[in-house]
């Protein structure tokens, strides 16, 4: 019996050995699940960086857009000038030609103008010279109605003053006088 005692305290003794190995393994897995668990923790503690880390690579991406964006629009806007301004250049020259047609008109009505005023001085000159024409013709025409008119008289004028000097000096008068009368 002692040996079967010692055959059953032998075999507790490896039942409680199996079991203490046993406990062992268990312990080790469940040192071996802790550190897979920090591991994992690691792992998602990893990721949540990555993740921040790409977040942040995103939003820097979508700032350089924005910028790029930015630099689009403003790009644009300079376009915009620029046409604004080969537009406002166009209508400038557009009115630039409205204005040499204005002067150009402008001087072909000077042109006129000066060919009118050439045209009034000459037909004033013909009517100058017409009415110095008649103003010739009336003078003469004065002239020979004058010098009709003038004949009777010159007889006349000289008859009294024959008279005058002839017959009334006999008697005392002055024959300026007695033509004076006599007229």
């Amino acid at each position: 019996m002692a040996l079967a005692a010692a055959a059953v305290a032998l075999e507790a003794a490896l039942l409680a050995l199996v079991d203490a190995l046993l406990a062992l393994e268990l312990a080790e897995l469940a040192e071996l699940d802790a550190l897979l668990a920090l591991l994992a923790a690691l792992v998602a503690d990893v990721e949540a960086e990555l993740a921040l880390l790409l977040a942040l690579v995103a939003w820097v991406v979508a700032v350089l857009a924005l910028l790029l964006a930015l630099v689009a629009l403003f790009a644009a806007f300079v376009a915009l000038v620029a046409a604004l301004l080969a537009w406002v250049e166009a209508v400038l020259a557009e009115l630039a030609a409205l204005v040499a047609d204005v002067l150009a008109l402008l001087a072909d009505v000077d042109a006129a103008d000066a060919e009118l005023a050439a045209l009034e001085a000459e037909l004033d000159a013909l009517l100058a010279d017409v009415e110095a024409a008649e103003a010739l013709e009336a003078a003469a025409d004065a002239e020979a109605a004058a010098a009709e008119a003038d004949a009777p008289a010159a007889a006349l004028s000289t008859i009294r003053s024959h008279l005058a000097e002839s017959a009334f000096e006999l008697i005392g008068c002055e024959p300026l006088d007695v033509c004076a009368v006599l007229a």
